[in-house]
């Protein structure tokens, strides 16, 4: 199927509308109840940047959604850190523990890649 310009800034619309609902977090099942394919749609965001950007945004509201399931301890932690981790670019390091805490070296924090 062929997008128009204006049948992705629709799309575009369309996906900052859906992230925005509380059930809404995971931006791929924005694409499956479209009936669009994970790779087609990623395909379409990286074609148009009204797209790119609502998806950009969706994304980094997924991380935020996510973020505040673990804090408000309504997740699965080990799930939750697995998906910041392998979708969203935190890592576990060890070398961010501040500077007198060595008494607590079991200690590691979370902090996202850049």
């Amino acid at each position: 199927m062929k997008y128009s310009k204006r049948r992705l800034k629709i799309l575009a619309e369309e996906l900052t509308q859906w992230i925005k609902d509380d059930e809404n977090f995971w931006v791929n099942s924005f694409a499956v109840e479209k009936g669009i394919t994970i790779i087609k749609f990623k395909e379409l965001v990286d074609s148009d940047e009204t797209l790119s950007d609502a998806y950009k945004l969706a994304k980094d509201t997924q991380e935020c959604k996510i973020i505040d399931m673990g804090m408000k301890k309504s997740g699965n932690a080990t799930f939750i850190s697995f998906i910041l981790k392998n979708v969203h670019g935190w890592k576990t390091n060890p070398d961010t523990i501040p500077e007198g805490d060595e008494k607590v070296p079991m200690i590691q924090f979370v902090t996202k890649e850049e």
